[in-house]
């Protein structure tokens, strides 16, 4: 029976789908520029660019899901990365179904309210008091774009770093943009993730963000990004573009 018999590596061999096969095209190792990957087929990543109210786009989520393999920058940072182009990262909304005591209300505008009738009525308000606040809830589009707060503090951030002015589009921001080469195109939206990952961290804190401390976050990171030729060849080419275009 045991000169019969197969041993494990032999039955596997055989098998050609499986989690191994999936985590191999996930991680990019099976087509690490995913020409052969059906975006449609993964739901979560359907639903993100759904909630976020943008048009897929299948260049960008190309390179968006080969951000994590930059290995420049710390494992905490590319975890986020790679849960962001997953469709991983949540607001309070989708939060508060698997956590007990989580809020389906925005952090940021709730620290606001809160704030705002704590000076209005001179005290401290009861436990009926706040759950009962008129907030906004906290989906994903609301606490990555929509919120007046995430708004001032991505404009500030994104103007600050990339030496522009005035609004900052939607799209670019929060999926990406096409600029020049993949490396240049990866830098942007590495240096953008920067200022959502910040963003996520006050949220989790119960913070609102600092704006000047995000920013010189985000310029300790291109330092150190940009010690490689590699990533500081890119960085001019993405401000010229940027400011040619207003």
């Amino acid at each position: 029976m045991i000169e019969k018999g197969k041993n494990v590596v032999e039955i596997l061999r055989k098998i050609k789908k499986g989690s191994k096969k999936f985590r191999q095209i996930i991680s990019g190792r099976g087509s690490r520029t995913y020409r052969n990957f059906d975006f449609e087929k993964i739901r979560p990543i359907k639903t993100v660019w759904d909630q976020l109210g943008l048009e897929k786009n299948e260049q960008l989520l190309i390179e968006g899901m080969c951000l994590w393999n930059i290995k420049e920058v710390d494992t905490n940072f590319r975890q986020y990365m790679f849960k962001w182009n997953q469709g991983m990262v949540h607001g309070n909304t989708v939060i508060s179904h698997f956590g007990e005591g989580i809020d389906r209300k925005c952090t940021f505008c709730k620290i606001d309210e809160v704030q705002r009738l704590t000076m209005e009525l001179g005290r401290e308000l009861t436990e009926l008091e706040l759950q009962g606040l008129n907030v906004v809830d906290e989906s994903r589009l609301h606490i990555f774009w929509e919120c007046d707060t995430v708004k001032s503090a991505i404009r500030t951030c994104y103007n600050g770093v990339w030496g522009t002015a005035g609004e900052v589009d939607k799209e670019s921001f929060l999926m990406g943009k096409l600029i020049y080469c993949a490396e240049a195109t990866q830098l942007y939206m590495l240096v953008n993730m920067y200022i959502k990952y910040k963003i996520w961290l006050y949220k989790l804190a119960s913070v609102k963000p600092r704006m000047q401390s995000i920013t010189d976050d985000i310029h300790k990171l291109m330092v150190n990004i940009c010690k490689y030729r590699k990533w500081k060849n890119m960085l001019p080419l993405i401000k010229r573009q940027l400011q040619a275009q207003g």
